[in-house]
């Protein structure tokens, strides 16, 4: 039976050429045997049912784990017959023992047979990438501005556009996973999909990145993942597979040995007969331990050495077991077979072993150290099929024609060389590798790096170590260049060249926040710059002082920022450039606007001076945010509007989409929600074209807070449940959190407490498990206000903690929200006192933040107590206060405004003031009914106006008052 290949025309599917996957088992379909499984009838009803739900539309992940040889590439088989069976599309790859570092290295075969690349494998770089790009334009036309980042998967020299071009490799890395991920989704909607990766316990660190994003990111796309591996079970919790253990939609098949008696059928089967004599078959049962690969290999050897003999399908035992040797060990099997070989064969399959467990005919022959007669390599390669040493692959190329069966045949085979024999082979390999175009070669440089290293050669090693180190850096590889700069570093001597590869190391690491590695990489660059020149120094400080921002330790970074300013004194140079936005990053971190927006325009006006643009706009986009802190809304949208405009001139359009979201919320505060609507659009739409999809779901969560903020719930739900499950698989745990606390949010405003609970607890689980303590406030507080009418114990505890958090953390809105919430469960319980001492202390909190909204609530408060109290002219001065704020700014920004305006209503009807009590209540009516309206189903617009106590209030005093 064979896996499946797509071949796409226009997006559709029309046709389907058939494949073996590398490693798979010759059929096995004489002497009346079938493809059924021995002994697996459990695995397969687990896997007919999930073959089932995928092609209802779900996504399911399928973990296959077991030792070598005990059956899981049979299983998979299998699993492919009945999934074509069921018009399901299965693409397979491989991890590879020798290349573990490569990005994407299984994924490669993958998206080779999407875009039918396998026919064209031995085809010219050139021709191969006009095939790509035709078939881009057909089946995903809005891609091929992205087109070029498939070489980093694919090695096909597309051009880069200007987009691609000005991709920082985070992004670069973002855009083409996004890239990828859409097109197996177009791919699954046109017939359900099996991705199929073996050998994953050889798996590179992005190949499972992008396995897992797959799983997180379609959940509801007609798709089978399917992991085969070796054993893995001390992993760390942070590994992808331990994360897709934890997905609901996954399973996990540990495959067993077999029975004896299912072993020595297996073994029948593979010498093609329907029996064993009874000592060979109890032989059989008694060594293979239940390994169906150990109990083929040991029939296979005793019909090669004749202990056994097969005639019209009839197995005779020749000679007495005692007679003979059975090796104790698969290896020793495999051994066994090797050395009844001809010397041909065998030394084919030791220098094959070399080059890896796939390897490509062409440079076995070009590196063989023995001569060959025309055609013998061909003649070699067909016995060591025939034998089922060796197996051909589909997509013949070059580099990759033939595969090992089984890696233990490669091990074994490697392990019968010598060590000077080893030594010259590799060199071979790597000399053969080094002669190819040179537009194959930068996908050769990390086995370039695997066989100069075993050649013994360190001067080559370093060479491609290096360039590997490079090229995966900029791939956003970070895993594998760490790999190879720290190889580098180790051969390396030249003082120059380790002082660039620590400095881009140090990189790395502050990439994927190694700090503790970061911090080590720093104080080696600073011992080697000791009598370096003052601007290597400086430099260094500066680093210095970007690591103490990071991890909040600002004494220590206005100390290394001071030593960078003593080495460059008032120069305008880039680097004092960026000590100067350093300083101003830690000042602004610490809450000093005033004296950060300082720094920003000092370093704005050196960058300016030295016409970098990227400089400029990081400094503009700084003081924009400075000016929104300060409330100074229309300087800050100056600073974003020119700020977006360097983001277009340079092509940055990740830098165009940020800055795009920042100008929509500048234009909410500002109250223009139609200017902040179509920034908001535009942002989402940049996002999208760049395949951005950290931004989109951000841009998402901006677009759903605004309408939070006004009021229409039901588009903010819909946007932050567009952000969440974008969080959630690209591993954004904080941002994920936060979206879930204003879905939250939403859910308690709708009147859905149970929904709202739900949402603030994962919030909250969130940033417990990932130490994030100042938002954490934000989840307790909201807990707070989701349990107040119900569970007032239970809210003051959720209140306390959040306070305690916003304090420990120095988050000061936070603290002015845990305030006025305490103050509201002290008026539930008729604590008047309480509820006024904690009302005052998170008014000026309020006022510092400029958060006018917030202190207008806190007013409204106070007139509550007042009133509570019968302290009339007390109730009516802050009633009036509140008064003016509404007829000057509305209720924008306000999180509870019908508490303020029921609070008014009362108010005025207390003073007699009847006139005015009906006007609040009117405004408070109308702008209730206006957010009921954008509620289309009665019934959740039902639940809503009774639900939540103020808007059934509202409802109500209008009912009897209001007409």
């Amino acid at each position: 039976w064979d896996i499946l290949t797509p071949q796409t025309v226009k997006g559709h599917v029309a046709a389907v050429r058939c494949y073996r996957p590398t490693g798979s088992i010759r059929n096995r379909n004489s002497v009346g045997a079938t493809h059924q499984m021995i002994g697996r009838a459990t695995e397969m009803g687990q896997i007919l049912s999930i073959i089932e739900a995928v092609t209802a539309g779900q996504t399911r992940v399928l973990i296959l784990a077991g030792e070598a040889g005990v059956g899981k590439t049979r299983l998979f088989l299998d699993l492919a017959r009945h999934a074509s069976e069921q018009g399901m599309v299965t693409l397979y790859g491989s991890g590879d023992s020798i290349d573990q570092q490569t990005p994407y290295l299984a994924w490669r075969a993958i998206f080779s047979s999407y875009f039918d690349l396998d026919r064209l494998a031995d085809a010219s770089q050139e021709v191969q990438r006009w095939h790509v790009i035709e078939r881009l334009a057909e089946i995903a036309p809005r891609m091929i501005e992205r087109a070029a980042l498939l070489n980093d998967l694919l090695n096909l020299g597309i051009p880069e556009s200007d987009m691609v071009k000005a991709l920082e490799p985070k992004l670069r890395h973002a855009s083409l996973t996004a890239m990828l991920i859409d097109l197996l989704v177009l791919w699954a909607t046109e017939r359900p999909l099996v991705l199929a990766l073996e050998d994953a316990q050889w798996l590179d660190p992005l190949s499972w990145k992008l396995a897992e994003r797959v799983a997180r990111t379609l959940q509801d796309t007609p798709l089978l993942l399917i992991l085969i591996h070796l054993p893995m079970t001390t992993l760390p919790a942070d590994h992808a597979l331990s994360r897709l253990r934890q997905l609901p939609n996954h399973v996990e098949l540990t495959i067993e040995p077999l029975s004896p008696s299912e072993v020595v059928s297996i073994a029948a089967m593979r010498v093609e007969v329907r029996a064993l004599p009874q000592p060979i078959a109890t032989l059989i049962a008694q060594t293979a331990g239940g390994n169906p690969f150990v109990a083929e290999e040991l029939a296979l050897s005793l019909l090669e050495s004749g202990v056994i003999s097969v005639a019209d399908g009839q197995c005779r035992q020749e000679h007495d077991l005692a007679e003979i040797h059975i090796p104790d060990t698969v290896q020793g099997l495999v051994l066994s077979r090797i050395d009844r070989l001809g010397p041909t064969e065998q030394l084919t399959l030791k220098v094959a072993a070399v080059i890896g467990r796939v390897f490509g005919a062409p440079i076995l022959e070009d590196i063989y150290p023995a001569h060959l007669s025309d055609g013998g390599m061909s003649r070699t390669m067909e016995r060591l099929i025939s034998a089922d040493m060796v197996g051909v692959l589909q997509s013949y190329s070059h580099l990759r024609s033939h595969t090992f069966k089984q890696a233990i045949t490669q091990e074994v085979s490697y392990s019968t060389l010598l060590q000077v024999q080893r030594r010259e082979l590799h060199a071979r390999v790597a000399h053969s590798y080094e002669g190819l175009h040179a537009e194959e070669l930068p996908e050769l440089y990390a086995l370039l790096v695997h066989h100069w290293h075993y050649a013994d050669n360190g001067q080559r090693e370093l060479y491609y170590a290096d360039l590997a180190a490079r090229k995966f850096a900029a791939e956003y590889a970070n895993h594998a260049a760490l790999t190879y700069l720290s190889r580098a570093l180790e051969l390396s001597d030249e003082a120059c060249q380790r002082y660039e590869l620590l400095w881009l190391r140090l990189h790395i690491h502050e990439r994927i926040g190694a700090r503790d590695a970061q911090r080590s990489d720093l104080e080696q660059l600073e011992q080697m710059a000791e009598h370096d020149g003052d601007h290597k120094r400086a430099q260094i400080c500066n680093a210095w002082a970007d690591y103490y921002r990071v991890i909040s330790d600002y004494p220590a970074a206005v100390a290394a920022l001071e030593r960078a300013r003593s080495y460059t004194g008032d120069s305008h140079d880039a680097i004092h450039a960026r000590t100067l936005t350093l300083w101003g990053q830690v000042l602004e971190y610490q809450g000093n606007y005033l004296a950060a927006r300082g720094y920003y325009e000092h370093a704005l006006a050196i960058y300016r001076t030295l016409d970098y643009p990227r400089g400029e706009a990081n400094n503009l986009q700084n003081l924009g945010n400075i000016s929104w802190y300060l409330g100074d809304y229309s300087t800050a949208h100056t600073y974003d509007l020119d700020v977006l405009a360097i983001r277009r001139k340079s092509g940055d359009r990740g830098g165009e989409a940020i800055c795009l979201a920042n100008l929509a919320q500048t234009a909410m505060r500002r109250g223009d929600s139609t200017a902040a609507h179509a920034y908001q659009q535009q942002a989402l739409a940049v996002a999208e074209a760049i395949g951005d999809r950290g931004s989109e779901a951000f841009i998402h969560g901006v677009i759903g807070e605004s309408f939070l903020i006004s009021g229409d719930y039901i588009v903010a739900q819909r946007h932050f449940e567009r952000a969440i499950p974008i969080l959630r698989a690209i591993g954004e745990r904080r941002k994920e959190a936060n979206s879930l606390n204003m879905l939250g949010e939403v859910y308690r405003d709708l009147g859905n407490n149970d929904a709202a609970r739900t949402c603030c607890e994962q919030a909250s689980a969130i940033q417990t498990e990932i130490g994030e303590r100042s938002y954490a406030a934000y989840s307790y507080l909201n807990l707070c206000s989701i349990l107040a009418a119900n569970d007032i114990t239970a809210a003051r505890t959720y209140c306390e903690q959040g306070l305690a958090l916003a304090r420990e953390t120095n988050n000061r809105d936070a603290e002015a929200c845990g305030l006025a919430y305490r103050a509201w469960l002290a008026e539930l319980s008729t604590d008047w006192a309480g509820a006024e001492a904690d009302y005052l202390a998170a008014m000026p909190i309020h006022a510092e933040l400029q958060a006018s909204a917030g202190a207008c609530e806190d007013k409204a408060g106070l007139t509550r107590v007042a009133l509570a109290r019968n302290d009339m002219p007390v109730a009516a001065g802050w009633a009036a206060a509140c008064e003016d704020y509404l007829d000057e700014q509305g209720v924008a920004g306000m999180e509870f405004p019908f508490r303020v305006y029921l609070t008014l209503y009362d108010t005025l009807n207390a003073l007699g003031n009847k006139v005015g009590a009906m006007q609040r209540l009117s405004e408070a009516h109308e702008l209730l009914a206006e957010r009921a309206a954008a509620i289309s189903d009665p019934a959740l617009r039902d639940q809503m106006l009774s639900a939540v106590p103020e808007y059934r209030r509202v409802v109500n005093e209008w009912a009897m008052n209001g007409r």
